[in-house]
């Protein structure tokens, strides 16, 4: 069963400085919480291939997704994984002096993950890890 995440915050930094946060990819393993290495494996015209290894629950997991640039747009799409599949986009947009942060992912959980899996523990991991990008900003 695929499940659905959605996220929006502002922030007052511009929207240069906030993409270049989002788009860092080696710099992730110092600022979200249970990532323990974050780099690049290879990079592209406008896309990149990351590989993000994490720590949750006492649990390792290795996630490698490409991601594509274009303009302050950036999509990920699960290359290998503890998903069977995942998608995820960040948009941003600047409005008034301010930068409009949205963050959607489709994703889904192996069959017996996803049985054993509450939705409540699925949005607080998500709003912990989009969370950690809103506060890098400040």
């Amino acid at each position: 069963m695929a499940r659905k995440i959605s996220y929006s915050r502002t922030s007052s930094k511009p929207i240069d400085e906030v993409f270049n946060i989002i788009s860092n990819y080696s710099n992730y393993k110092n600022f979200i919480p249970g990532c323990t290495n974050s780099e690049i494996i290879s990079t592209e015209k406008n896309s990149q291939i990351g590989k993000l290894q994490f720590e949750i629950l006492g649990k390792k997991y290795t996630i490698e997704s490409r991601n594509i640039q274009d303009e302050y747009n950036l999509k990920m799409e699960q290359i290998s994984g503890p998903f069977d599949a995942f998608n995820g986009s960040w948009n941003l947009e600047e409005n008034l002096g301010e930068t409009a942060i949205h963050f959607k992912a489709d994703f889904t959980l192996p069959f017996l993950v996803n049985a054993v899996t509450p939705d409540s523990l699925i949005e607080k991991l998500s709003e912990t890890i989009i969370d950690s990008f809103i506060s890098k900003l400040t």
